[in-house]
């Protein structure tokens, strides 16, 4: 590496972002950068636990109801002091109705948040009060035991204004200039309160809609780091990055699941989702097509430990089949007249060689047909989302470490992640009883029947847990990337070391490229 580049960190994106506003970009790819540029009440630290961030002290209240939050003196990028107003309307603005805000959800825990966001009522009584210029008082609707995990995302974050498109940061950098699809430059915030452990002074992000291209501009030594969270490694050098001293991997609270339009038919059979789903073979799908990934028959990440993934349920091709014709049966149809399936992914790394595999799995176990439609991520997740799908399959992140956060999108169809338009009643009382459960042990146990009915009427497929998977030179130290696999650069630094890239994946990635 040249001396220009001492303390410039070189990385690629996946494309371009939606947008850097945390009410409106709202996936990993987002999220990531998000957390560089604004500073929240707590931040996710290296050793995996919520920290004091924007807030240097805090008191709860004996009820688990009531965060008293202290802002420590901060500023803006320029120069304005930061203040608990800034989080109060930035908090409430994500809940107005008409907001643009794109997981209004995350904010229900508190008080009046869900009321405020229907019209009920109005958003000062939402229980988020600026007491004065650095207190800020958050009264929850519950015990919520994973606020300060969940304060530590992007979504709540201060903002300076109401501008769309932000420009003044409280974070560790700073937007130097974004050319769309093309590159992103973020600087060190000179202003940041905690600026004298930020080592970075720079961070280039080219664009590259290529992950074959960016894996060969790093084996060239045009980047630092390549694979997971920024830009998946190609599948077909997988094997041969695992040989390389710069691979890492992770196991991280991400699932990738295969979401079944309920209200569709003929997904709206319970018997053909179950069939669709004992019929993979989830180890070899893991192992072989999507290299090294953890197999897994549950919704919630098996790190959080809510069921035991094996003692779930038999993947078996003949009682596929049994349940196929059993749908059928209850559907009034033959298999001859089972309509053609369709099944939406993404252009994302590995997604056509995935679902290849499982169309090719269905079509021979059931006799039917399959279609395959690809479209960009952004088009993609947006489809599935408005429901404008049948099938559509990706990897789903926790956004904060509780089995709640998977579990809590299903409760009501409505909910913008509730792709597969499930709903239980009493799915719904299991979840409203952890809500309001204090005795941990309990709790668990009302999620865990929550879960083992979810996985019952499979209105999702889990298909396995995701491994962040990545090449890294040796300079680069500090990049945290968190159990959730988020990447947070606050800590990243370059330590003096020679490094000279073994060239592994050069003939393969070039052939490839041609």
């Amino acid at each position: 590496m040249s001396t220009q580049h001492e303390n410039t960190l070189r990385i690629n994106n996946y494309g371009d972002l939606a947008s850097l506003h945390p009410h409106t970009g709202i996936d990993m790819m987002c999220r990531n950068f998000q957390k560089s540029l604004f500073e929240g009440l707590t931040r996710v630290g290296p050793d995996g636990k919520p920290q004091l961030a924007a807030a240097s002290e805090l008191s709860i209240s004996p009820s688990q109801l009531d965060y008293t939050f202290t802002l420590r003196p901060m500023v803006w990028s320029n120069g304005e002091e930061v203040t608990a107003t800034h989080f109060e309307k930035a908090w409430k603005a994500a809940l107005a109705p008409d907001s643009t805000c794109l997981r209004p959800e995350v904010f229900y825990v508190i008080k009046n948040a869900q009321a405020a966001k229907k019209g009920e009522v109005s958003l000062d009584q939402v229980g988020v009060e600026a007491i004065d210029a650095r207190t800020l008082k958050v009264t929850l609707t519950h015990p919520t035991p994973y606020f300060l995990d969940l304060v530590a995302n992007s979504f709540f974050c201060p903002l300076y204004d109401a501008a769309p498109v932000p420009e003044v940061f409280n974070g560790p950098f700073l937007v130097d200039s974004w050319e769309h699809d093309r590159k992103l430059v973020l600087t060190k915030n000179p202003t940041y309160w905690d600026a004298s452990v930020v080592a970075l002074e720079k961070i280039e992000v080219s664009l590259v809609n290529d992950s074959t291209t960016a894996t060969l501009m790093y084996e060239k030594g045009e980047l630092d780091w390549v694979g997971h969270p920024f830009t998946p490694l190609p599948l077909d050098i997988i094997e041969q990055a695992e040989r390389s001293p710069d691979f890492t991997q992770k196991p991280i609270t991400g699932v990738y699941m295969i979401s079944l339009n309920t209200e569709v038919f003929p997904l709206n059979s319970v018997k053909i989702r179950k069939a669709l789903s004992i019929a993979l073979n989830r180890e070899q799908i893991a192992q072989h097509v999507a290299q090294g990934q953890l197999a897994s028959k549950c919704v919630v990440p098996i790190m959080m430990d809510l069921v035991a993934s094996d003692a779930l349920y038999e993947e078996s091709e003949r009682e596929a089949k049994k349940l196929f014709e059993e749908g059928l049966a209850e559907l009034n149809i033959t298999r001859d007249e089972f309509p053609v399936l369709q099944y939406s992914y993404s252009t994302v790394p590995g997604q056509k060689k995935l679902v290849e595999a499982i169309q090719q799995r269905w079509e021979q176990t059931f006799g039917i047909q399959v279609e395959l439609t690809v479209s960009e991520w952004n088009t993609f997740f947006a489809n599935l989302c408005q429901r404008n799908y049948q099938i559509g399959g990706c990897n789903w992140y926790s956004v904060y470490n509780d089995p709640m956060y998977m579990l809590e999108m299903f409760t009501d169809k409505t909910h913008r992640y509730n792709s597969a338009q499930w709903e239980s009643q009493h799915y719904q009382e299991l979840i409203a009883l952890a809500v309001n459960e204090r005795d941990p042990e309990l709790r668990w146990e009302h999620l865990k029947q929550a879960e083992l009915l979810l996985l019952d009427e499979m209105p999702m497929i889990p298909l396995y847990m995701l491994q962040a998977k990545y090449l890294k030179s040796p300079r680069v130290e500090g990049l945290l990337i968190t159990d959730l696999g988020q990447a947070d650069f606050k800590w990243c630094i370059f330590v003096l070391c020679r490094h000279m890239r073994s060239l592994l994946f050069v003939d393969i990635l070039t052939s490839n490229a041609a």
